[in-house]
């Protein structure tokens, strides 16, 4: 059976993936609390996705973690805008509210330690994510 390679032909993608974590996790967050299946469909959903923004085995040309807006109906991602500056947010977490988003900082050192964690609201409505604290 051949190979298939999607992303072969898709050189758009191609370049926004060699910036992008190795092992990022894009979560969507409905935009309501009370979404249900059907009206997935009619409501905005957010997908987040953490990308290198230093050197990490290879290097990393991404600025931090990106906001998509995610069709149910298809599975396809709309790039909206960078969400939020952190230093290399190999990867994501939400809470299960919806309400918080974290993200893992691959970083050689902060305050004494190797690594650290970012903790971000999330704006429900908008999908922009606010710093709490890391």
């Amino acid at each position: 059976m051949p190979e298939c390679n999607p992303m072969s032909d898709a050189m758009s993608r191609r370049t926004f993936l060699q910036g992008s974590a190795a092992t990022a996790i894009a979560h969507a967050i409905p935009a309501s609390a009370n979404q249900t299946a059907s009206s997935l469909s009619r409501r905005k959903l957010f997908a987040y996705l953490g990308t290198y923004t230093s050197a990490v085995d290879g290097g990393g040309n991404g600025k931090g973690i990106y906001l998509f807006e995610a069709d149910p109906s298809t599975g396809a991602l709309k790039q909206i805008k960078l969400a939020a500056s952190t230093p290399n947010p190999s990867s994501l977490a939400a809470s299960p509210s919806g309400e918080y988003l974290y993200a893992v900082n691959e970083i050689a050192t902060y305050q004494g330690h190797t690594g650290s964690v970012s903790a971000f609201a999330v704006n429900r409505e908008t999908g922009d994510l606010t710093p709490l604290n890391t």
